[in-house]
């Protein structure tokens, strides 16, 4: 499934939700920041909500985020298991994933 939303007056968001529909169960997310400093992108997978992470990385969390933040959140998507999150985001970081990218969230 496909959902797209504003974020607070800037771009698109973007994002996506794989699995089974309804019910309560652990999610995982793939998701991708954009740095509002220089225009990096930065893809990662987590449990938590993604707006959850964006607050984690513009407050800190490690080295390279510290260091290229403030970040925007301009996509994501949801899995229900950890394996697919995880498959998902090593493509995303392939050259055929940025491609991808490129063509849904231009920088």
């Amino acid at each position: 499934m496909l959902h797209r939303e504003t974020t607070h007056g800037g771009p698109a968001m973007i994002s996506l939700k794989f699995g089974l529909g309804g019910g309560c169960y652990n999610m995982y997310y793939v998701y991708v920041l954009r740095s509002k400093k220089s225009t990096k992108r930065y893809t990662g997978c987590t449990h938590k909500e993604p707006i959850e992470r964006l607050h984690d990385h513009n407050t800190g969390s490690n080295a390279w985020t510290r260091q290229n933040g403030p970040f925007e959140l301009t996509y994501s998507e949801s899995f229900s298991d950890k394996k697919s999150a995880l498959a998902r985001e090593k493509y995303l970081k392939t050259g055929a994933g940025r491609k991808f990218l490129d063509s849904i969230i231009p920088l």
